[in-house]
């Protein structure tokens, strides 16, 4: 079992087993109850995932937030746990929860021992599939602090002897995320960095979407497709790659200059119509 080091607000260097990360301590110097930084192992719940033991449960936002605070136990008190289940809407998923301390971002602050700045805050930090946050606790008060995975810039991570630290700006605001174990800290930062392509992605493809609706649109006004077309066309086109939709649209156009031409009759045009809006 390893050691873990960390500095209390009033500068007081402590030390203390691994073990122990996430439990409640009083500092020797100045008698403030704290909580003892360190990582909870990683938790990346997939929608096919259940918890150890449990064979029966839907896997839900709900349930991912479950099984992450579950794999926390009982080294992190209830209030900051309930804080977490508060936060997290019905329509997000947890990706990870870590024990890690949010540190001030000014620069040329006071460093204590181990490198800890003086006015970092031990909470929860938890990335989920819209944003992430740092949640804390001391005595009454609940601190928390967000960024919305479309509101941020840039993720980036460093690392010195023992700990590393996340560093994630937004368009208002910035978290630096610290007392993170150098190893955890690459990792983290690549989920959140992923989590950040994946909402990226998402407008794209309902921009798709709307590009195809608008083209079919238009295909219905220059009479290449019929009432009886709209359907089986939107099956042929919407949430295909733009590829395939391009090449069906193209098509499309081609047959009803044809028909245009005198190329082909009515029935013709009408025939190879529905022979190309009926492919997979």
């Amino acid at each position: 079992m390893g050691t873990l080091r960390f500095q209390c607000s009033c500068g007081r260097a402590i030390q203390t087993d691994e073990k122990n990360a996430g439990r409640k301590a009083k500092c020797p110097a100045c008698g403030v109850v704290l909580v003892i930084p360190g990582v909870v192992q990683q938790i990346s719940v997939k929608p096919s995932q259940e918890p150890p033991g449990d064979t029966g449960s839907e896997s839900t936002p709900q349930h991912s937030l479950e099984v992450a605070l579950a794999r926390i136990g009982g080294r992190f008190t209830k209030g900051v746990k309930q804080k977490v289940r508060e936060i997290v809407t019905s329509d997000e998923r947890v990706l990870t929860i870590i024990v890690a301390t949010k540190e001030p971002l000014e620069k040329n602050v006071q460093k204590g021992p181990f490198n800890v700045q003086k006015g970092a805050v031990t909470g929860l930090f938890v990335v989920t599939s819209r944003r992430v946050f740092h949640v804390s606790k001391i005595l009454w008060q609940v601190a928390f602090d967000e960024i919305a995975l479309d509101q941020i810039t840039s993720a980036g991570f460093e690392t010195g002897m023992v700990f590393g630290k996340i560093l994630i700006r937004g368009h208002q605001n910035t978290l630096q995320i610290g007392l993170i174990p150098k190893q955890e800290a690459h990792a983290l930062c690549d989920l959140i960095n992923k989590a950040l392509r994946d909402t990226k992605a998402a407008p794209t493809e309902r921009a798709d979407v709307a590009v195809q609706l608008s083209a079919l649109a238009d295909l219905k006004s220059q009479g290449v497709l019929g009432e009886e077309d709209w359907a089986r066309a939107k099956d042929a086109i919407l949430g295909k790659p733009p590829s395939r939709a391009e090449e069906v649209i193209a098509m499309l156009q081609n047959l009803h200059a044809l028909y245009k031409q005198g190329v082909l009759s009515q029935a013709e045009f009408n025939m190879k119509k529905w022979d190309v809006l009926s492919r997979p």
